[in-house]
Order: C-alpha cells, then structure tokens, then sequence
C-alpha cells in the first residue's frame, strides 16, 4: 500500500472521509467479481437443466390457443413420412378409393310345389358379418313371395297374369349379423305344380 503524506490530524482525516448524508466514509473502490455456475432448484429439489446450445426444454402445464389463418399464409403439411396430401385450389381433395368388400351370391330352387302350400325357397344363416343388397325371385307360375329374416317378414312381392313372373327386393344395404338368417317362402294359387327359385346377393362380407 503506498504512503499519503498528509497534513491533518488523524480526526480532520476521517472528518474529511465522512460522508455525512449516508453516514459512513467515503471509500473509492475498483471491485471484480466471477461468479460459477448457477443452479436454479424449486422446493421438491428440481434443478432446471440448460441443454449444450443453451436452450431449455420447457414443458407446458396449460392449453396454448394456436390461430392457423390460411389468409395469412399458414400451412399444415399432412404427410405419412414420403408423400404429402396435396390441396386442390378450391379446397378440396382427390381421394381414391378401394371397394375391397366381396360380394356373395346365394341361390336356391324348388321344383313341382303345389298350390296353396307355403314352400321355403331359399334359407340361409350368415356365417359371417355382412348387408344384404338384392334378393330376387321368379318363378313358373304367379306368386306370392315373402322374405323373412330370422322368421320375421320383412317384405312380400307378388307376381301377377300378364306381368312378369320375377320380382327383386331392393333392401339398401341392410346390415346383418353372423347367425342371422334370411328366407325365401313362396305361395301360389295356380292348380299346376310350379318350380321356384330366389337368389340373395350380399356384401361387405368378411370371415
């Protein structure tokens, strides 16, 4: 420490040094610090880890609302890793599709059935899940035909003199069960043994 060459007494010395307002002496000090690393920990002892680029990994508690506008110049990319849904101008999208649903066809007949005798043309139990399209009937003379499923009659079609000796049920895709079953039953009034026969065509059939 170099020597000060003064005058004053040792009290004009700490008098002169008295910084009065604040109430300590006046000191005149070059101060440097180095601080190590810091570690920030919450109560449960935590300690917030900073990655190697000095980014943190934050995970967040409560929902953030994200506005997409497409005016604005937003986008989503809806990819499966090699190709890229595109969006046509107008917004839509071209979609191909594949109808891998097979289509079962089921036929039955009967022959030489007498008249006024309800006769089973066709009864089938579904070995499998599908929908019942079309089932259709003919026959040599006219008749009354009833389709049944699970012995509940769903429909009835007649076929009359001077009109055609077929009829089909349209039923719309209807859905089924494995183990449901579908029958065909025919009545006819004519006095002349008639032969019968029905065909049923399902889809969306799967094993």
């Amino acid at each position: 420490m170099a020597k000060i060459d003064t005058k004053l007494d040792a009290a004009q010395v700490i008098k002169q040094a008295y910084d009065e307002p604040n109430k300590r002496i006046r000191v005149d000090a070059a101060v440097s610090a180095s601080i190590s690393d810091v570690k920030i920990e919450d109560q449960d002892g935590d300690i917030l880890e900073v990655n190697p680029d000095g980014s943190l990994n934050v995970n967040v508690i409560n929902p953030i609302d994200i506005e997409i506008d497409a005016a604005d110049g937003d986008n989503i990319a809806i990819s499966d890793g090699t190709n890229i849904l595109e969006v046509n101008a107008d917004g839509s999208i071209n979609v191909n599709t594949v109808d891998s649903t097979e289509v079962i066809n089921v036929y039955d007949e009967v022959a030489s059935v007498a008249n006024g005798v309800p006769t089973t043309v066709l009864d089938y139990t579904l070995l499998a899940n599908g929908k019942l399209e079309v089932v259709s009937v003919a026959g040599t003379n006219i008749a009354m035909y009833e389709l049944l499923i699970d012995n509940v009659v769903q429909s009835k079609k007649y076929t009359y003199f001077g009109g055609q000796l077929n009829a089909d049920f349209n039923m719309s895709s209807l859905s089924l069960t494995t183990g449901q079953n579908v029958k065909i039953i025919v009545t006819h009034s004519r006095s002349d043994f008639g032969d019968f026969n029905t065909n049923i065509l399902l889809k969306g059939w799967y094993e």
